[in-house]
């Protein structure tokens, strides 16, 4: 079987983690995928001008209208290159934030969903008519799946698979008398720490044994409170799994929103597969692996906030087996061994 599969960028979590870490094992199965990514969009405009902002640059809101205009281009002839095989894998949208060539893809599809897209009235027409002409969608969660049988009766719940090879404890991670907590993740989601910054400054105020560290697209200007105790470094997909096995404890805001009940927890999953415990917030996936396995602690509230701090910190030389199940968890349920396994079985199913 020949796929054609349509993704996003070559750096963008969904289609990295989703559908390009299963290639491989696909094709050891005789699954052979083509990888027709978007090599051009509005968000790769960003790194022209990476100063200057849309709203008050016209040269960089003509760059960013001439890279979306290319990217509607390049994606038409990527539509039109999947009918050439024998099914088309789907992730997300076609086209970022609006409805495309959704309707000229050829059958079979199938679709993969990792966050609620669904909620932009612009992005549903598109994504809804792929849900119903799918002959299977994976869905990342309880949440997404919830939605997506509203459409179709063919869906699988794939959670994102971790590659335990890359992600792991440290070898050389040695007993340190500096405690480092840790956050990873893109610019957009700096919003998260608004309501905990407060509580976050009050735990690190009086601990100069405690660093905070964050691995993103951008410095966090916006969050003035924790400049003086943070330490950035930019995040790369390269550096990514030594990023996070260089904290001793991870973090996870998210807010109590349809959107974040449609991500799929994949930060802590990063950070258990290093054996590094999480505070997260306590909705969605977040709160169902929080229940299900002793991997970290789920906070309601921002005072939660300061007290798992504070508990994490007294007990910061035995926070492996407080939480013991973190790497486990993730080999026994999460890892590329499981979740290919699952992939496989779908594709296998398929009718050419």
């Amino acid at each position: 079987m020949r796929i054609a599969a349509l993704t996003n960028h070559l750096n963008t979590p969904s289609s990295r983690f989703r559908i390009r870490s299963c290639i491989p094992f696909l094709s050891q199965n005789n699954i052979f995928v083509e990888d027709l990514f978007c090599r051009v969009s509005t968000e790769t405009s960003a790194h022209v001008f990476p100063n200057r902002r849309i709203r008050s640059s016209p040269l960089k809101l003509a760059t960013a209208i001439s890279f979306e205009l290319l990217n509607i281009a390049h994606t038409f002839s990527r539509s039109l290159a999947s009918n050439n095989y024998d099914a088309t894998w789907i992730s997300r949208e076609l086209i970022i934030g609006y409805p495309s060539f959704e309707w000229i893809l050829k059958p079979p599809l199938v679709y993969d969903i990792d966050d609620a897209i669904f909620l932009s009235k612009y992005s549903k027409p598109g994504i809804n008519y792929l849900l119903r002409n799918s002959v299977a969608i994976m869905a990342g969660n309880a949440y997404l799946a919830d939605y997506c049988r509203q459409f179709n009766s063919n869906v699988h719940i794939i959670p994102t698979a971790v590659d335990v090879d890359k992600f792991k404890p440290s070898a050389q991670k040695m007993i340190s008398k500096v405690m480092t907590i840790g956050w990873s993740g893109t610019s957009s989601s700096f919003k998260y720490f608004h309501p905990i910054t407060a509580n976050i400054v009050k735990f690190l105020v009086d601990k100069p044994d405690v660093r905070l560290r964050f691995f993103s697209d951008r410095y966090p200007f916006e969050l003035k409170q924790l400049h003086p105790y943070l330490d950035f470094e930019f995040w790369s997909p390269s550096e990514e799994a030594n990023q996070i096995r260089s904290i001793d404890l991870g973090l996870m805001p998210t807010d109590n929103s349809e959107w974040s009940r449609g991500k799929c927890a994949y930060k802590m999953l990063l950070y258990a597969a290093a054996g590094i415990p999480t505070i997260c917030s306590n909705f969605g996936m977040n709160s169902e692996l929080i229940k299900a396995y002793n991997i970290g602690l789920a906070a309601d509230s921002p005072g939660d906030w300061l007290e798992h701090l504070e508990f994490c910190y007294r007990n910061k030389d035995s926070l492996q087996s407080i939480f013991p199940d973190c790497r486990s968890t993730v080999i026994n349920h999460f890892s590329h061994s499981i979740i290919h396994e699952k992939v496989l079985k779908i594709f296998s199913t398929i009718q050419i």
